[in-house]
């Protein structure tokens, strides 16, 4: 298997974790889908250049929670992210999509915003993005006082994209009083999985230090602007 990744995107990162939980060996091919002339056979892949995508075989699998479905049929046996229980895999599927629309997607918006020019960005934007992870912070915590990991009492697909969103997110809106939803983090950091996915994008942005400086520059940018009246 191929696995086309943007280092440093959520999104990447959710599915390399994913794999290396399960243990499904995959090459990784870094690219830029920023960069005005992206990889030809990533492209061949991923006309619309978007990541991750996965090449297994005859098959291009695009959507980083379509590709962990794809990978977790392939495993005869070993980890599941997945529940075979049908109720328990919805819980799973559920708390998969609360992260990425409410927690990876303004995240995704404040990282964005962040690289326009500074007369150019929105302050609504940013306070906007800002009210959104909250809400969705507090909805983790809450969810987090039932169970060990977000959907359960096992580590899932769910717990994949939170590593990945909350590894992000810890640099641009802390976690303040959400002792649940910090612990719950520590214990994510702990996992080989996330060390290696994370090593392997710091890797990638000391190798491109201009992304780099972009990148240190929004989170240092970001507060301020938030808070700039409308």
């Amino acid at each position: 298997m191929k696995l086309f990744v943007f280092p440093v995107s959520m999104y990447s990162h959710k599915v390399m974790i994913a794999l290396r939980e399960i243990g499904a060996p995959a090459e990784l091919v870094p690219v830029n889908p920023l960069a005005p002339s992206p990889d030809a056979e990533f492209l061949k892949y991923s006309p619309w250049q978007r990541v991750p995508i996965l090449v297994d075989g005859d098959a291009a699998v695009a959507e980083s929670s379509i590709i962990i479905e794809h990978v977790n049929l392939s495993q005869a046996g070993g980890v599941h992210l997945i529940p075979e229980d049908p109720r328990a895999a919805v819980a799973v599927r559920y708390a998969d999509r609360v992260l990425d629309w409410y927690l990876i997607t303004p995240l995704r918006q404040l990282f964005f915003e962040g690289l326009k020019p500074a007369h150019k960005r929105s302050a609504r934007r940013f306070a906007s993005a800002h009210e959104q992870i909250e809400d969705t912070f507090g909805w983790l915590e809450g969810e987090l006082r039932r169970s060990e990991f977000l959907a359960g009492k096992s580590f899932s697909m769910a717990d994949c994209g939170a590593a990945a969103a909350l590894n992000r997110a810890a640099t641009v809106h802390p976690f303040g009083n959400y002792r649940q939803l910090s612990a719950y983090f520590d214990r994510l950091r702990l996992r080989p999985s996330f060390a290696e996915t994370t090593r392997y994008a710091d890797e990638y942005a000391a190798q491109n230090p201009g992304l780099a400086a972009a990148i240190e520059k929004l989170d240092v940018e970001q507060f301020a602007i938030a808070l700039t009246p409308l």
